[in-house]
């Protein structure tokens, strides 16, 4: 599949943006959010303005779910961009959601859900409630593929920040999509500090042939 080239975004709130990277930034020095090789340019252009590359593909009120949002890309970036649409951050990491919950509050994004649990878990009782998913550096294919699925409505679409490994990931991806009923249907591409990054975006055509969600852990032990 040929990658389409996208455009720089547009950034309409960059008061907001930028209080969030220095919110960020001080708070990361107890609690060790992101990498501290960072720096505060590097994280701008990397994740804050790599997160916005998506924001008007989100459909217009669309309900989000961000798998595994750490320090808060692609998430913070979008609530922040785009107030409309109703964003699910979920994290494991109890330290994180309580920085996300700050953040909310600070930059009053209402907009903004925040879930401390595990994504096996919020499958068994969220089935089928969102039009969007996105992940940033959290797992391979195979496994957000199988994450998303039970979570993904019919109809739906996945939103996946990528590197240069991408295909081999989607080599061995194939048999994942059959069992979750992702087809993917467009690539973009685009150049940050030089690299070449990229989006996959998967529709949710059909139901998955599989049962999701299987227990904590398995999707990784065991790739689909």
């Amino acid at each position: 599949m040929k990658a389409e080239v996208l455009s720089s975004p547009e950034l309409e709130n960059l008061a907001g943006l930028n209080d969030y990277l220095e919110f960020l930034f001080d708070k990361n020095k107890e609690l060790n959010l992101i990498a501290r090789t960072l720096t505060k340019d590097i994280f701008w252009e990397e994740m804050i303005v790599d997160s916005l590359y998506i924001k008007e593909f989100l459909p217009v009120g669309s309900m989000v779910l961000d798998i595994g949002s750490g320090g808060g890309v692609p998430v913070i970036p979008l609530a922040v961009e785009r107030p409309d649409c109703q964003f699910f951050a979920v994290d494991s990491i109890s330290k994180k959601c309580q920085f996300l919950e700050e953040v909310k509050v600070r930059l009053a994004l209402a907009s903004l859900n925040i879930i401390n649990d595990r994504v096996e878990n919020i499958a068994l009782v969220k089935k089928g409630q969102f039009l969007v998913g996105t992940a940033k550096a959290v797992a391979e294919l195979p496994v957000l593929l199988e994450y998303f699925a039970p979570l993904i409505e019919r109809g739906g679409q996945l939103f996946l920040f990528k590197g240069r490994a991408y295909q081999e990931e989607l080599k061995r991806s194939s048999h994942a999509l059959a069992e979750t009923g992702f087809t993917l249907s467009n690539l973009y591409t685009y150049s940050l500090a030089g690299k070449p990054r990229y989006i996959l975006r998967f529709y949710k055509e059909n139901l998955s042939l599989a049962k999701f969600p299987r227990a904590v852990g398995e999707a990784k032990k065991n790739p689909l």
